[in-house]
């Protein structure tokens, strides 16, 4: 085992923040540049979480002292987390996102799918909190140069891990399809099967050349296939002691030549295979082995992508708000829909001193990199609620953000805000974002002007605060550009948006309105926000 390197830092908030912390990551980084932008990015948006909701809700109105001891390995890294706040006791695996019941609790989940390992305690007057993420590198390492033992054919983890695939019985589709029609032509066999090995069944995620959806574990050919991370080349079945009195050779299919490649689930367990098999004998050739191994990780990767889009989505729906806004006379209201099963857009709103802050942001890009870079972004604003100057939040969030935007050729817009409660005035910072819209009640309307760059595009840009007063009877509209492409995609798609927010009452109903016309044409992520002021005038 190799020797930790070892960073510590402490903070004692307020005065501090998380900047702080982002400055020790980034030396870390430094000296660790073949981590992938994913495993850094994953750690510190679990970390930032974890550190800001410490921040913000350990003391409430109290001093909290942190300390945060980091080590770095060659295939992990971990922390742990020390807090003078208040005292909990929490059951983590208790916890799931998104619930609409719940109204608070979102970033325990959002860090459980961050990171590979998750744990809290309490000793001494203090909360300990200790996380893990394994790097995706060491992962594959150790795939590819290990012969697994005991340990990786274990069978209550295999099927655990399959089962947390959530494919079985799941409707055929067109991207497996795919690949096993080529296997069919490539290897000009009768069958090719997508394989998964179940409790007691081996079921067909796709089938070219075979009737039958599932068959008997004991009988599956690619049930021996698991067993070893390599090819399975059957010349012919009827000489070979290991399946001569198979069924599935004595009888139909009658297979003679039978070749497969297990397909392994992101944890190396091997949970099915990619096979071809036909009623005549024949003879496997390297370059057939090798192209066979070739689909098969072809068909791994796929089923790895869906199971990023699951955990990239499970991330977003925990960047939303789940407690509505309990304010006298203001009304808010917001949803997101994403055009894919992942978006990179999010809202969120929160309480502070003078009333409450709310966000709407555009990580340009989909998948888990967008939806874990947006974790980071409202990790962050919310770690400033305590600082009055939202400028230096933004400034604060553009630095911690920068080099994970540089690698990843990305950049985000956002809208963020902070209303007073008692005087109705808003101040704000719009970077780069430009699709906000006052309407007034004496049926005028304003569309606030944006004088900031995006976040990730110069670090030396500056973020110029600017305010309006929100008076009885008005409504504040901030939207993603999804918007504008239920219209005609120009600006000229404010008309349309301000017509139907005039048409109702209440600022759910505005919401309900646009993120209708959204399932139904949406090509575009389209994600709104909306306040209105409900007082009564004199």
């Amino acid at each position: 085992m190799s020797e930790a390197a070892v960073y510590e830092v402490q903070l004692v908030c307020p005065p501090d923040n998380i900047r702080r912390l982002h400055d020790l990551l980034e030396s870390i980084y430094a000296k660790t540049p073949s981590v992938t932008v994913e495993d850094r990015t994953a750690f510190e948006t679990a970390l930032v979480e974890l550190a800001s909701n410490v921040i913000v809700h350990g003391g409430k109105d109290s001093v909290v002292h942190c300390s945060i001891r980091i080590e770095s390995f060659p295939d992990r890294i971990e922390a742990t987390l020390t807090d003078t706040g208040t005292l909990v006791d929490l059951d983590l695996d208790g916890y799931s996102m998104p619930s609409p019941l719940a109204e608070s609790g979102r970033g325990i989940p959002l860090i459980r799918t961050l990171v590979n390992e998750f744990t809290h305690g309490v000793a001494e007057n203090l909360n300990y909190w200790h996380i893990v993420r394994r790097f995706q590198m060491a992962t594959e390492a150790i795939r590819t140069t290990t012969d697994f033992g005991p340990d990786w054919t274990d069978e209550a983890s295999r099927q655990a891990a399959l089962d947390r695939l959530e494919i079985l019985d799941t409707p055929p589709e067109e991207r497996f399809d795919r690949i096993t029609r080529l296997a069919k032509q490539l290897f000009g066999v009768e069958t090719a099967l997508i394989s998964l090995i179940d409790h007691d069944r081996q079921w067909f995620k796709s089938k070219i050349g075979f009737d039958l959806t599932e068959g008997k574990r004991r009988d599956a050919f690619c049930n021996t296939t698991i067993g070893k991370p390599e090819v399975l080349d059957v010349s012919d079945a009827t000489e070979d002691p290991r399946f001569r009195e198979n069924p599935l050779v004595l009888g139909d299919p009658k297979i003679r030549f039978y070749a497969g490649y297990p397909i392994e689930a992101a944890g190396g367990e091997r949970v099915g295979a990619l096979c071809v098999f036909d009623p005549k004998p024949r003879i496997l050739t390297e370059a057939e082995r090798n192209l066979l191994k070739d689909l098969a990780l072809w068909v791994q990767k796929e089923m790895t992508i869906a199971q990023e889009f699951d955990r990239a989505a499970e991330v977003q729906r925990g960047l939303l708000p789940k407690q509505n806004v309990r304010l006298q006379d203001f009304e808010f209201a917001g949803a997101c829909a994403p055009s894919l099963s992942v978006g990179g857009d999010f809202y969120d709103w929160y309480p502070v001193s003078e009333g409450e802050a709310f966000t709407l942001a555009d990580v340009m890009g989909k998948g888990m990199a967008a939806a874990i870079i947006a974790a980071t972004v409202r990790a962050v604003l919310r770690s400033g609620s305590r600082v009055d100057d939202i400028a230096r939040t933004i400034e604060t969030a553009a630095t911690i953000l920068q080099d994970d935007l540089d690698e990843s050729s990305s950049f985000v817009t956002l809208f963020h805000a902070r209303l007073n409660k008692d005087t109705g005035v808003v101040r704000y910072i719009d970077a780069g974002h430009g699709l906000s819209i006052v309407l007034r009640k004496d049926g005028s309307s304003e569309r606030l002007s944006s004088e900031s760059q995006p976040l990730g595009l110069s670090l030396n840009a500056a973020w110029a605060e600017q305010s309006f007063t929100l008076n009885p009877g008005d409504t504040l509209i901030s939207m993603s550009d999804g918007v504008l492409d239920l219209f005609d995609g120009t600006l000229n798609s404010l008309v349309e948006v301000e017509k139907i927010a005039r048409d109702e009452i209440t600022a759910k109903a505005m919401v309900n309105r646009l993120i209708g016309l959204a399932r139904k044409t949406a090509i575009d992520d389209v994600t709104v926000v909306i306040v209105r002021n409900t007082a009564q005038t004199a």
